[in-house]
């Protein structure tokens, strides 16, 4: 007697892995575009932060060099005009109410400044060297 035998690969999983490799691909799309939309998000927070940093070290230069300089001479000569009684005490006063208005708008400035230096380091996610305006103009 002759026997034949026949045999046959039926994959019965097939379904089931095709499904997982599915699941597999979805995932990693999702992923990969979660992934774009944060760098994206961590693009613009930098971009912002920057604009920040160099808008306070504008302002602590401007206070410095330009603003708090030019109270100064202007206190001077209020207060000279007042001792030679050619101006008011309420000139001088108003000189000095002026020159302590600036100053604490420098303090402001400097402080807006530290805060935006705080925020680049966290998104850069490392401590930078150094906080004076030097460093700042860089960015």
């Amino acid at each position: 007697p002759l026997i034949a035998r026949l045999a046959i690969n039926v994959p019965l999983w097939s379904g089931k892995s095709e499904a997982r490799e599915l699941a597999s691909a979805s995932r990693l799309i999702s992923v990969s575009s979660q992934r774009k939309r944060l760098s994206e998000d961590l693009d613009q927070q930098l971009a912002e932060v920057l604009y920040q940093v160099r808008d306070a070290a504008r302002n602590v230069q401007l206070y410095q060099e330009k603003l708090i300089p030019r109270a100064k001479q202007i206190l001077t000569a209020s207060t000279s005009d007042f001792e030679t009684g050619r101006g008011t005490f309420e000139s001088v006063l108003g000189a000095r109410q002026n020159l302590l208005g600036l100053e604490l708008a420098l303090l402001r400035a400097e402080t807006d400044r530290a805060l935006a230096m705080n925020n680049l380091e966290t998104i850069l996610g490392i401590p930078l060297e150094s906080s004076d305006s030097s460093n700042e103009n860089e960015f």
